[in-house]
């Protein structure tokens, strides 16, 4: 006897192909999405430090050639600048679980609920995701990078709750107390570097991960490739490159890059003071799925989580 159809099982659909291997199936009903591009957003970084460009976002939206439903940087990021003229607000509307910021030029203030945090040139600091903060100039033209993991809470069908995701609190890291990390670790060791950032002794750690790197002049960085895709915006250029597929990307201040997972890429730096840069991974999501992976082909080092243990080079 036939079961009774409902309004439930009258939605499904059943799509069958033969065969166990991929190459029985020969990929049927499977489509690649478009790849994500080896991109540098220099149209719109000129737009940004424009003077007279008037108050408002500037989004680095490729979700068109990404072939996603909404404002996307990478399937995992969207990333905007925020520019605001002398006195003026501008609205950040992110539906996300955290949103990072660094401060390019300019002073200012982002309010949201009943907190304010004021901020200045080259601060980094973390909002609750969908906080809906308004970000206001002082007295001079200011500008803030911003970056959310939008487009992933967007795919999971989510939504920010309202007073903002508490996965990542309001925290604030002083300019001056990064340079001074970095000036300490660079003449100490006379070497490249990165600081991760921290809330109470823990990493600032969400579906997302950010990192401040420095390159040390003369630095010749081993070619390498891993599972995260990696969004860097540029702090210093200091006459310093990257090789991204054998493209040549040179460095600007506050250009922000894409290097797609799984493209083999090094940074290298050819001036005499060190190039800095501020780098956004999604690192965490593979780590929780025990899916990431970090190769250096020419030293043979590879690591994969879901064989456990630290990066290892194989016997000669």
């Amino acid at each position: 006897m036939s079961r009774k159809q409902t309004v439930y099982s009258e939605r499904g659909s059943y799509l069958g192909i033969p065969g166990v291997s991929q190459r029985v199936r020969g990929g049927k009903l499977r489509t690649p999405p478009p790849p994500v591009p080896v991109h540098a957003f220099a149209a719109e970084r000129a737009l940004a430090l424009d003077a007279d460009t008037p108050s408002g976002p500037i989004a680095l939206d490729l979700g068109n050639e990404l072939a996603i439903p909404w404002r996307a940087t990478t399937p995992s990021f969207f990333a905007t600048y925020l520019c605001m003229q002398p006195g003026d607000a501008v609205a950040s509307d992110f539906v996300a679980s955290a949103e990072m910021y660094l401060a390019i030029q300019g002073e200012g203030s982002s309010t949201w609920g009943d907190e304010t945090l004021e901020w200045q040139a080259g601060d980094v600091f973390f909002l609750p995701g969908g906080s809906g903060a308004i970000h206001r100039a002082k007295a001079q033209r200011a500008i803030l990078y911003a970056v959310s993991d939008e487009p992933l809470v967007r795919f999971l069908g989510l939504e920010a709750p309202s007073g903002g995701c508490k996965n990542i609190p309001a925290v604030h890291y002083h300019a001056d107390h990064v340079m001074q990390l970095q000036r300490d670790t660079f003449e100490a060791a006379n070497a490249s570097g990165v600081i991760h950032f921290g809330i109470d002794g823990d990493l600032a750690y969400s579906s997302f991960i950010p990192a401040w790197k420095w390159m040390r002049p003369g630095e010749q960085q081993e070619p390498h490739c891993h599972a995260a895709v990696a969004l860097q915006i540029i702090v210093r250029a200091a006459d310093c490159h990257s090789i991204v597929n054998d493209q040549r990307i040179d460095w600007q201040d506050y250009l922000v890059m894409i290097t797609p997972a799984g493209h083999l890429h090094s940074h290298h730096a050819n001036g005499s003071e060190p190039g800095m840069y501020l780098i956004t991974q999604d690192v965490p999501l593979y780590k929780h799925l025990r899916g990431h992976w970090y190769k250096e082909p020419g030293t043979g080092i590879v690591q994969q989580d879901w064989s456990g243990g630290g990066a290892v080079a194989p016997s000669a």
